[in-house]
Order: structure tokens, then C-alpha cells, then sequence
């Protein structure tokens, strides 16, 4: 979504708030440039996988690395980090240690030498992503995976289309494994899609790690109590445990 505060003849909203994404303590090139809140941190899990994958273009620009985070990676089986892997980006801005994380968002960061003149705010003036070509390539690449018919390329074109801009090696023969593997390389931080795929699929393993455990039970938020209380029910009545289906049945009859 392109946006942009010049120009517009009403409004008062002169851009999307991306601090929350940004790292908590940087140098940045520009003087004066806000840093961000340290609130969205790419996983270890997500940064040993894509180092596993030989990536580049796409780990250097979906992770913002500290120090700190950089000696971390040892610490969880990361014995060759890449050259590339460092706490200044190629435009210059400097990722210091902070309190709340060891990485930040790459995909929600702007460099700070192209903040527009007075708007210092963190991201300021970057475009939001709503959605992206390469991710309808590979949803598309997964259908054929799956047994779909399509024209328009093979599930293997698609999915090269994808890795060609990641300057990653074509593969042939795509499996329904691939493409959720090129998904996770290619669409990371980007508002929950690695998630909801694996809700999908079932694979609660991947979203249990680090402690984490993931079920089929954390699906989806309880009903706050007071709006269950309120359903017009006069059948059996319901609680916060009871699955949706189950509240609609009831409302049905």
C-alpha cells in the first residue's frame, strides 16, 4: 500500500505506525531518527533455518541483527555464521543491544537516510504490505502441489519465480514441503502467514518450540464470559470452553 502524507487535501494521519517493529536502541545514519519499540523478534528457530538454507538477500533483509543476538546464535547450534550476518546495515544504521530482544524486524524497517525531511519517526513514509505477488505464486504453486489444474505455469516455475528474486538456485519436482518451506523463507514477519499455515495444517510441533506448546486448544481466544452470558440461548447454556460450532448449533435451533 503506498502512502504518503504529501499532497492529500483532508486527513490528519501522516503515516502507519511502524516503531512498534523497529529496534528499541539504534545508531541510525540521520541524526535524529526515532528508534522503534523492540516488540517483533524473528525467532532463533526462523534464523537457524534460514542459514541452514545457505539464504542471503532474503535473511539480510528480514532480520536486523545486535551483537548480542549475533553471539547468541552459538548458543542454539549456529556454528558458521555468514560474512554478511552484522549489526550495521548497508545503508549505515547501527543495531545496538536492547533490552526487550537480540533481533528486530528487517521487513518493517526503512533505512534512516530515507526518512523523508521532518518525519523522523521510525519507518516514517514506508509503504505497508498488505499482500505480496510472491506470496499468490506460491499459493498458487501449493494448489498444483495438492492436485489443483492450472495454466498459468507449473508449481515449479512458481515457486523459481520466487527463489530467482531471493538470488537462490531454481529446484525442480516442487513438493507440497517445498513451497510451505519457501513460504516460511520468503513471508516471515509478515503479519502471522507462517502461523495461520500451520493452523491449517495442523503442525502444532512447529509452533512448539522454546519452551512453547502449542495445541489445538490454542486455536482460537476464549469468549470473554460476559458475551457468552449474553448469547439469546435457551438451551443448554454455554461457556468459554465450548467450540463454535457447538454455539451455533445451539443458536440455529
Amino acid at each position: 500500500m503506498q502512502f504518503s502524507d504529501f499532497g492529500t487535501p483532508t486527513g490528519d494521519q501522516v503515516y502507519h505506525l511502524y516503531a512498534p517493529f523497529g529496534p528499541q536502541n539504534w545508531t541510525p545514519a540521520r541524526a535524529n531518527a526515532s528508534s522503534g519499540w523492540g516488540f517483533y523478534e524473528p525467532s532463533f528457530k526462523f534464523i537457524k533455518f534460514m542459514i541452514d538454507r545457505d539464504e542471503t538477500v532474503r535473511l539480510e533483509t528480514s532480520v536486523l541483527f545486535t551483537d548480542k543476538g549475533i553471539d547468541s546464535l552459538r548458543t542454539v547450534g549456529v556454528t558458521d555464521i555468514p560474512g554478511f550476518v552484522s549489526n550495521t546495515t548497508r545503508s549505515g544504521d547501527m543495531i545496538n543491544d536492547f533490552a526487550r530482544g537480540v533481533f528486530s524486524s528487517g521487513k518493517h524497517y526503512l533505512p534512516s537516510n530515507q526518512l523523508t525531511t521532518g518525519r523522523n519517526d521510525y519507518g516514517a513514509g514506508k509503504n505497508m504490505i498488505v499482500i505480496r505477488y510472491s506470496e499468490i505464486l506460491l499459493m498458487y504453486a501449493e494448489a498444483l502441489t495438492r492436485g489443483a489444474s492450472g495454466l498459468g505455469m507449473t508449481a515449479d516455475e512458481a515457486v523459481n519465480l520466487v527463489r530467482e528474486r531471493g538470488d537462490m538456485q531454481p529446484i525442480s519436482n516442487v513438493t507440497t514441503q517445498q513451497v510451505l518451506d519457501e513460504k516460511f523463507a520468503e513471508l516471515a514477519l509478515e503479519w502471522g502467514i507462517r502461523y495461520y499455515d500451520m493452523i491449517r495444517l495442523n503442525n502444532y510441533s512447529e509452533l512448539s518450540y522454546n519452551g512453547r506448546t502449542f495445541t489445538a486448544a490454542d486455536e482460537y481466544l476464549p469468549y470473554p464470559q460476559a458475551q457468552v452470558d449474553a448469547l439469546p440461548l435457551e438451551a443448554t447454556p454455554v461457556n468459554r470452553d465450548t467450540p463454535m460450532n457447538a454455539v451455533l448449533s445451539q443458536l440455529n435451533n
